[in-house]
């Protein structure tokens, strides 16, 4: 089983339970709150001194960053006109997440995940923003270039 944290705006002590989370998902402003820093290579780097295996750092219309010891790679996210950004990084855990547990690997899974919160900041609300189990589908579809 894969652990996957998706970090609060706000300090705590996670003390030993790093070791246990193999990924962890925070924004930038995350970062900076817990590790000093708003740099994502930075952070993980802490990060990885305290067992974590992976880190997505976000940045919203900038899109995302994995991040693993041995690798690195930016997904940008697509231009779209932003309405409510509420539940962007929500959106973008559960895909990311959700992806992962389906076997995608990361830059798939990255890729997607990026795309389903940017579609998500197109809309008003918080759950209404959220997108479809058909629109994921349609846009996996898409991004491995087959037809709409």
């Amino acid at each position: 089983m894969r652990v996957q944290l998706n970090l609060a705006p706000f300090a705590c002590d996670y003390g030993d339970l790093w070791e246990s989370v193999d990924l962890v998902v925070a924004n930038r402003a995350e970062l900076d709150i817990h590790f000093g820093t708003p740099d994502p290579r930075v952070a993980a780097l802490r990060l990885f001194a305290r067992g974590v295996r992976a880190v997505v750092a976000t940045a919203g219309p900038g899109g995302a960053w994995w991040l693993e010891p041995e690798r690195a790679f930016h997904v940008p996210a697509p231009r779209v006109a932003a309405v409510d950004t509420t539940a962007a990084g929500d959106v973008l855990a559960g895909v990311l997440a959700a992806e992962l547990h389906r076997g995608a690997g990361p830059s798939d899974a990255l890729r997607l995940a990026v795309h389903a919160a940017s579609l998500a900041v197109t809309r008003p609300g918080a759950v209404p923003s959220i997108p479809s189990a058909a629109e994921i589908e349609r846009l996996r579809r898409e991004l491995a270039g087959g037809e709409p």
